[in-house]
């Protein structure tokens, strides 16, 4: 589940390197819960960028959960493990 309480918006850090500006890099739109897990929302604003996405439970320990090129559009992932954790973090990282 994303930091923070319901109806706040969960704290996040996005880190980049090397994208061409003045392109944005992918970002968060938000985090839902849903049954199946944490639904993520992730804004693609250019195509054909490789981007990893991270999930960590203490901030200190990262795991990738996905690797993706961007199709410059919004793309949902669900994290079905944030069930198993009281608190989940999650970033983007474009290498």
């Amino acid at each position: 589940m994303p930091a923070g309480q319901p109806g706040e918006s969960p704290f996040l850090i996005t880190e980049h390197q090397n994208y061409p500006p003045p392109t944005p890099p992918p970002h968060f739109n938000g985090a839902t819960p849903s049954p199946a897990g944490c639904q993520l929302s992730i804004g693609e604003p250019a195509a054909g960028f490789c981007y990893y996405l991270l999930a960590s439970i203490d901030l200190m320990i990262w795991t990738k959960l996905m690797a993706r090129t961007s199709a410059a559009s919004t793309y949902e992932y669900i994290d079905a493990k944030a069930t198993n954790h009281p608190a989940r973090f999650y970033r983007l990282v474009v290498p």
